[in-house]
């Protein structure tokens, strides 16, 4: 072989017969000890020769073999264009999202045809995707791209992770509704210029965070990155994003017919309603990935302080503590000691004022004391007072005898996290928002306990706290 020309990863070079071919260095930046590399040639090879004959008609890239060219090996494909990293054509041009619905189109249809071979790959990334000089896209195999991505480190490659589903990441083997999850994660960098899930550090500590958002945070929507997408699209996107496999979209064939009836640019009045939503949706979802991460980066410690919390509670049961509420507590006072818990954060009163079960608003009590705690015990912050969520101005007055109901008036603030960063203090923002519940009263074993509740604190029970304040 002789080279007539080369770029940065890249030969030109012809044969014996004057015919032109494109040489691909198998090891860009570092290359690993002699028999890794004699382990990976032998793996790609075989890759070649079995799918050698597959995916005609469709833009695969097909390499003749592996051969040494100046001391380095390389992928041999004939031809005299060097095509360019997908992920370095977008940021230069322009792409319409009709364009970027066809690639993904053209994805899945290779992916569809691997799986009647047999081929699972063993997941899909920005690096399998190329671009030719007259912008037609072309797939390098995903399992070649695998075998030799750690040892390419092209700038701007976004952490593998990202591209994994949350059962991959868990241990399951790599299956198709994995692979449509890959994809999904292509399309909404390609649709939004931004991936669902980030590693803004490379650290492992930050590897570890990105892994935990990946399994336990759900993207924002597409449509409110960018509010030009129709919501249908953004809603495929979504949906072949969900983290239960169950919930996803099941197969190559239906999210094949799904993407292409899709509308992908919004009307004019479906992107004024998105551009409306997105800053409040965008804020809120980075409130709730940071809570997620505080939460996550403090487990320990918020774990044994919520351990002693129910030890205490457990011990006080045996130990026959005096109750806070008794016969002789009016229900109007019931009343008083329930929001007080709340504002308090004491689990135990809590429990006491009710026979309801408060699902979201027991746990989040229970977890922002912890928080609490945690910040103390951490010195983080000036502010000696300072506290996550709490009541303010109650007033609470009886609407009804038989049966009996009070009315309860307050307002609720809440400290949101806006600061993602799990190496630095959180920062935190308040809100507040004028509350109104009706809660009802029963005699329950001669003790005056509440039994219904209705109005604003319903949200929060539900787990859906931050909607108070939109």
């Amino acid at each position: 072989m002789q080279i007539i020309d080369s770029e940065k990863g890249f030969y030109k070079v012809i044969d014996e017969n004057q015919d032109s071919y494109i040489a691909q260095k198998l090891f860009l930046n570092r290359k690993p000890r002699s028999a890794i590399i004699v382990e990976i040639k032998k793996k790609i090879e075989n890759l070649i020769a079995e799918r050698r004959d597959l995916f005609t008609g469709l833009p695969y890239i097909h390499f003749e073999r592996i051969e040494l060219i100046d001391g380095e090996y390389c992928l041999l494909r004939k031809g005299s264009e060097i095509y360019r990293p997908l992920y370095l054509y977008i940021k230069e041009n322009e792409v319409s999202l009709e364009k970027v619905k066809d690639w993904i189109i053209t994805i899945g249809e290779m992916a569809l045809e691997a799986e009647e071979h047999g081929i699972c790959w063993q997941g899909i990334t920005m690096n399998s995707l190329w671009i030719t000089p007259d912008g037609k896209l072309m797939i390098m195999d995903p399992d070649i791209v695998n075998e030799i991505t750690g040892y390419q480190e092209l700038p701007g490659i976004t952490p593998i992770e990202v591209y994994q589903a949350p059962e991959i990441i868990k241990g399951v083997s790599w299956n198709q509704q994995a692979l449509i999850y890959s994809t999904a994660i292509i399309m909404y960098y390609l649709v939004t210029g931004e991936t669902p899930f980030t590693m803004e550090k490379k650290s492992d500590y930050s590897k570890s965070d990105l892994v935990h958002d990946i399994i336990n945070t759900s993207p924002i929507e597409p449509s409110y990155l960018n509010p030009r997408i129709a919501g249908e699209l953004s809603d495929l996107i979504m949906s072949a994003l969900e983290k239960e496999p169950e919930s996803r979209i099941k197969d190559w064939k239906t999210f094949l017919q799904d993407l292409k009836k899709s509308k992908v640019k919004a009307d004019k009045e479906e992107e004024e309603r998105a551009r409306e939503r997105a800053a409040r949706v965008i804020r809120v979802s980075k409130g709730k990935k940071g809570l997620h991460r505080f939460l996550y980066k403090y487990k320990n410690t918020i774990f044994v302080i919520i351990t002693l919390i129910l030890v205490v509670s457990f011990v006080s049961i045996f130990n026959r503590r005096e109750p806070f509420i008794t016969a002789d507590t009016s229900p109007g006072q019931v009343g008083e000691f329930f929001y007080q818990a709340i504002n308090e954060k004491n689990t135990v009163l809590l429990e006491e004022c009710t026979t309801l079960d408060l699902k979201r608003l027991d746990t989040l009590v229970a977890e922002i004391y912890a928080i609490e705690r945690v910040r103390t015990a951490y010195g983080m912050g000036d502010d000696s007072d300072f506290t996550i969520f709490g009541i303010t101005d109650l007033e609470i007055s009886q609407t009804n005898d038989e049966p009996v109901t009070f009315k309860a008036d307050y307002y609720f603030f809440f400290h949101e996290i806006e600061s993602d960063s799990t190496d630095e203090e959180p920062v935190f923002k308040r809100y507040e928002a004028l509350m109104s519940d009706i809660i009802g009263l029963e005699k329950v074993d001669g003790i005056w306990r509440i039994t219904s509740i209705e109005g604003s604190i319903v949200s929060i029970i539900e787990g859906r706290l931050l909607e108070l304040f939109e």
